[in-house]
């Protein structure tokens, strides 16, 4: 009988090609835009913002686009 717990665990690595890093900073980038358009710090700012429902739209859809693309470049070892 064995004293102690044994670790069995295994460490999964992936790897992640220079193209679909530099894709998942852009898209960082651009949900911290995201939340400052909609961070509202004052009520005089709140209504300074003016981002059309489109362009919220259009700003969601790319960024999903680029995590699809950054999910597609990892591979697994």
């Amino acid at each position: 009988m064995r004293n102690g717990s044994r670790n069995t665990a295994t460490t999964s690595v992936y790897y992640l090609p220079i193209a679909g890093y530099v894709t998942l900073k852009n898209t960082r980038d651009h949900l911290r835009l995201l939340n400052q358009l909609t961070d509202s710090r004052s009520e005089q700012e709140r209504d300074d913002i003016a981002v059309s429902a489109e362009s919220l739209a259009e700003m969601f859809y790319r960024v999903a686009d680029e995590l699809d693309t950054v999910l597609r470049s990892v591979s697994k070892d």
